[in-house]
């Protein structure tokens, strides 16, 4: 394909890209809702930015009313930081430092 195809349907490109992420979402974040719901966690976490200064470069998942060694059992890292990339993307790019929900909803926001 030439250079000047690829800028024609760079229109089309870019709505195909997004729809497979858009898609990409909602397949990941059901089967972390369908996780949480088989194993019947529930209590607020807070899902916090990474911060490298911190030590701490990639999100992570901290339990408010729940064990945080449970969190730990049942997300993986690779499981936080696609949750923490979803939702900037359904947000349209902004990162938040904090973001606090309750698990059992996890589903339903």
């Amino acid at each position: 394909m030439q250079f000047h195809q690829f800028l024609h349907q760079r229109d089309s490109l870019l709505r195909q890209a997004r729809l497979a992420n858009v898609a990409f979402a909602y397949s990941r974040l059901a089967a972390l809702s369908n996780r949480i719901a088989r194993s019947r966690l529930r209590g607020l976490v807070v899902l916090r930015a990474g911060d490298a200064g911190d030590g701490q470069p990639w999100p992570h998942l901290i339990a408010e009313t729940a064990s945080q060694a449970v969190i730990e059992e049942h997300f993986l890292e690779e499981d936080v930081i696609d949750l923490a990339d979803i939702i900037a993307f359904i947000d349209e790019g902004r990162r938040r430092e904090e973001l606090c929900f309750r698990l059992e909803e996890l589903a339903s926001q």
